[in-house]
């Protein structure tokens, strides 16, 4: 397929504007009313019903359609792809059989339009397209006979990040999903990457490799480039706050959730919690779910400094979660209960009528590179041992 091998790139505009975010953030210029984290106070969500669908053996991981109107499940151990509608009535859309004999590592992603989902498929090597409505699959070009486990959809569905591991070396492949069109391909220096999760512009996404306890930030706009983010003791899931501005990473090891500042990975909060091993952002951008199964419970965040709101009992190994109903539901996979127990919620934790825009978290232009510039002159030069280097690893 004729991969190119990544660059090495030095300090550019970018990298000063991370920085001068950073020194910001550190003087809690940027704290007030919420502004770092684009959040408002959390709402104060009540879960006022519990409820229970059946899921397959072993139901891993979840993905809702664009329009919140259904969740399909990946059962990992019946290597099935099961869908249900959400709302009030949790009708079975479908059950739809996989090809292959191993789905433990695979997940799950929904194109634009909710008809098709995006499988990975570790026992064939192989990336799987589900038609929901007839439950055919297809292959597209991708890199076939190399093992395919983690993705991460773009929040349009534009592009999709998959992490394949079977590879001497692991490494993420992006593709554009409108023809499978390769973009790019990172190598990260890793046994094994065990989250991706794009930022909301789509732009950048944040990779996770547990074994050496490091997370990658990449930046789709700078190709090759990336940020090594050293974590707390085998970083297990990643999610961004609704702005883009904040990625959290969630340990299953060190029981602790960190929050980084998406662009530089200076580490802004760590909190000592219950072992995560999912999490997920509320629409609205206010709240953290995170499935905590050795503690038997799930947990509820503030998303601004990740207090804990509430601990919801879930026993039964509570494993993949998602947002459904435009915040009015949250479903999270028993995977030892073969089920989905779905959440309703009051009020729904819904995105903004009125929503501002997402700010560039790209490169930056010639304003926003000269407020910066301003910010260190009136700080002092000892504020630049805060500048973030950005790495890239070459073959």
């Amino acid at each position: 397929m004729g991969l190119s091998t990544p660059h090495v790139f030095g300090i550019d505009a970018a990298d000063r504007l991370a920085a001068m975010k950073v020194i910001a953030r550190a003087l809690g210029l940027l704290f007030i009313s919420g502004v770092v984290f684009g959040a408002a106070a959390p709402a104060a969500a009540t879960v006022i019903n519990e409820r229970s669908v059946t899921a397959g053996i072993n139901p891993n991981r979840i993905a809702t359609t664009p329009d919140g109107a259904q969740t399909w499940t990946l059962a990992t151990t019946t290597n099935e792809l099961i869908g249900y509608t959400t709302g009030a009535n949790l009708d079975l859309v479908a059950s739809w059989p996989l090809p292959g004999t191993d789905y433990v590592y695979s997940n799950v992603a929904i194109l634009p339009g909710g008809t098709r989902a995006i499988v990975t498929d570790t026992s064939n090597d192989r990336v799987n397209v589900v038609d929901l409505a007839t439950g055919s699959v297809t292959n597209p070009p991708t890199l076939d006979g190399i093992a395919p486990k983690q993705l991460a959809l773009s929040p349009d569905g534009s592009k999709v990040a998959i992490a394949y591991t079977g590879a001497s070396e692991p490494f993420v492949a992006v593709y554009n999903t409108a023809d499978w069109s390769y973009v790019w391909m990172w190598v990260f220096f890793s046994q094994e990457l065990t989250s991706l999760a794009f930022a909301p512009d789509g732009m950048h996404f944040a990779a996770a490799a547990g074994a050496i306890d490091t997370v990658y930030l990449v930046n789709l706009a700078n190709l090759g480039d990336f940020v090594v983010v050293n974590t707390a003791d085998t970083p297990s899931s990643v999610a961004y706050s609704s702005d883009g501005a904040s990625v959290y990473v969630g340990s299953f090891v060190d029981s602790s959730i960190q929050m980084f500042d998406a662009l530089s990975g200076i580490e802004l909060l760590s909190v000592s919690t219950e072992r995560t091993s999912f999490m997920a952002v509320s629409p609205d951008g206010s709240q953290l779910w995170a499935s905590q199964p050795v503690s038997s419970r799930v947990g509820v965040f503030d998303a601004s400094d990740l207090s804990l709101i509430e601990a919801i009992p879930f026993a039964g190994n509570a494993s993949g979660i998602a947002f459904a109903q435009n915040g009015c539901q949250v479903w999270v996979t028993k995977q030892f209960g073969g089920s989905d127990t779905v959440f309703d919620l009051d009020p729904c934790l819904s995105p903004p009528a009125n929503a501002p825009e997402l700010p560039d978290t790209g490169t930056a232009d010639t304003a926003q590179l000269a407020v910066a510039t301003l910010v260190v002159t009136l700080i002092g030069a000892g504020c630049h041992a805060l500048v973030a280097v950005r790495r890239a690893k070459t073959n």
